[in-house]
């Protein structure tokens, strides 16, 4: 039924441990759509980008997805992007997560 494509960057992240900065870390995001289920609204990932290596100023690989793997074919429902420093062990920090709409990610 389509795809969307899309492409996100970021300006000034801010990493700071113990009041000092490090070497700036490498970055990923997920892109979740909100589910309902019996016991309420979940978040479910649908995309998860590349890594950019040791940048507070990433910008990601362009992305093509599904648009019924996305949001449902339904371009209000609301998604969840959140950005994580990459951690080798697998737990990775999140920095910070914006909850929008397909509809204003491509605006």
């Amino acid at each position: 039924r389509g795809k969307i494509h899309f492409q996100l960057s970021a300006l000034r992240l801010e990493y700071k441990v113990g009041g000092l900065s490090r070497t700036e870390p490498s970055t990923f995001f997920e892109v979740s759509r909100q589910t309902q289920t019996a016991i309420g609204n979940k978040w479910v990932i649908v995309f998860r980008s590349n890594r950019v290596k040791e940048s507070l100023k990433p910008t990601w690989d362009k992305a093509e997805v599904d648009l019924e793997t996305f949001c449902n074919g339904d371009l209000d429902r609301p998604i969840l992007v959140s950005v994580y420093i990459f951690k080798k062990k697998g737990s990775h920090n999140l920095l910070g997560s914006i909850e929008t709409t397909a509809k204003l990610l491509v605006d």
